[in-house]
């Protein structure tokens, strides 16, 4: 399956979100950190029990799902652990399992999401190595949603090396990496020009203005990974970096 082309809200700018979880301990302070984004995410405070090995033994229990779901979003990002990853957690849970709690604690959260444009991101940190066929497992996953939920933006994080090759055929609107570690390796990637001619965009997750190795229309920007071990401060000091970057980006295009 192809990827489908992006939506045309993100061909005019190059927008700023991030892969979910941080540091804070107050919702409310948390919440107003992801609406300073230019696509809000759904937060998930690791210190107050929302790290991705926890929420997935319950389901929709997130801190600070309620109140993100009282707002309303003309664009929102929301997120889970892969299936993939799960399967390789040391819990070992079975592929009907992991696939069931996904979609359990994904559809909890779209439930009551008022947005116009719904982002849904798998995170994979461990599909790089798990030897784990992966695509049929995404789309049954995604496919599921979008039966109930309407179209949704396909998106697989993943903060480690992989096949790119592999990734790039997984029908995915976006693929957000660790680019300051492996951007090099995937552009230079069989497949890369292909998925890009194909509508399909990537989420340069930087440490630095380096980070971003092809920029194009409808891209984003992100941090390399998750926030929830560094500090409040680094937070907002990373906000600050990537809206840099990107406007940098929006001038060059």
């Amino acid at each position: 399956m192809p990827a489908m082309p992006a939506p045309k809200a993100y061909q005019k700018k190059p927008v700023v979100t991030q892969v979910g979880s941080l540091p804070f301990k107050r919702v409310d302070s948390a919440i107003d950190y992801s609406l300073s984004h230019s696509i809000p995410f759904l937060p998930e405070l690791v210190n107050r029990g929302d790290s991705m090995y926890e929420y997935i033994k319950h389901p929709g229990k997130l801190a600070c799902l309620k109140e993100f779901n009282s707002l309303y979003h003309d664009i929102a990002k929301v997120q889970c652990i892969g299936p993939i990853t799960l399967m390789s957690a040391p819990a070992s849970y079975s592929e009907n399992d992991a696939t069931e709690r996904v979609i359990n604690h994904l559809s909890a959260i779209l439930h009551d999401l008022d947005a116009r444009r719904k982002i849904v991101a798998l995170d994979e940190p461990a599909v790089g190595t798990s030897g784990l066929e992966f695509r049929d497992r995404w789309n049954f996953v995604f496919e599921g949603l979008e039966s109930v939920y309407g179209e949704i933006t396909r998106v697989v994080h993943t903060c480690g090396n992989m096949d790119w090759s592999r990734m790039f055929d997984a029908g995915l609107d976006v693929i957000s990496l660790d680019a300051s570690r492996y951007g090099d390796i995937m552009v230079k990637s069989p497949g890369y020009e292909e998925y890009r001619r194909n509508g399909g965009n990537i989420a340069w997750g930087i440490t630095g203005a380096d980070g971003v190795k092809d920029f194009r229309g409808g891209d984003l920007i992100t941090p390399p990974c998750g926030l929830g071990r560094s500090s409040v401060s680094h937070c907002h000091r990373k906000l600050e970096q990537m809206v840099r970057v990107a406007r940098a980006e929006q001038l060059a295009l």
